[in-house]
């Protein structure tokens, strides 16, 4: 294991003045500026404000189809609804921390961990391993049409699905692993 905790392992990580410290970094944005900054959270706003809205609205249309035992659109819509709030959180949080100009506690990404990866998990994954098998079934398809080229871009697109989905894995654990700054 290597010897650079991650700051919430620290023995005295719980400290009051620790987290403190933790929570404040340095200002992800202040290459570009103040104004653009905050012109950049007063655009988002309305669109974490759209996408949360939608998030709360879409439970009540779903327990109205569950009301008329339409439970497919019901799910459906829970679903729609659950990823709107999701989306809409992350907004709403990237606009804050634009405003403020204060990065996440781990001081290496604008969103919290957690949220980053959520969506890596919750949705990334899931679109990635579907396209996968998507490309592969067609692949399989037109190499059984006796069409190699469709059958090698399919392949080649399964492939670099996966690639894609390993590399932001990758990317990911080397953003919230070690120390800040180190």
């Amino acid at each position: 294991m290597d010897s650079d905790l991650i700051p919430f392992d620290r023995p005295d990580a719980d400290e009051p003045s620790n987290l403190g410290k933790l929570a404040r970094g340095t200002d992800y944005f202040a290459d570009v500026g103040r104004w653009p900054r905050l012109l950049g959270a007063a655009a988002l706003t309305p669109v974490a404000a759209y996408f949360l809205l939608a998030g709360l609205l879409t439970p009540v249309a779903a327990a109205h189809f569950a009301w008329r035992n339409e439970w497919p659109l019901a799910g459906l819509l829970l679903g729609i609804g659950a990823g709107h709030g999701v989306v809409g959180f992350a907004l709403a949080w990237l606009a804050r921390r634009l405003w403020r100009g204060v990065p996440s506690a781990n001081r290496r990404t604008v969103l919290p961990s957690w949220l980053v990866g959520s969506f890596l998990v919750g949705f990334l994954t899931p679109m990635g391993l579907g396209l996968t098998a998507a490309l592969g079934a067609k692949a399989w398809q037109a190499a059984g049409a006796g069409d190699a080229t469709v059958a090698l871009w399919c392949a080649a697109g399964a492939v670099g699905s996966v690639a894609g989905l390993w590399r932001a894995y990758r990317t990911f654990a080397r953003l919230v692993r070690g120390r800040p700054g180190g």
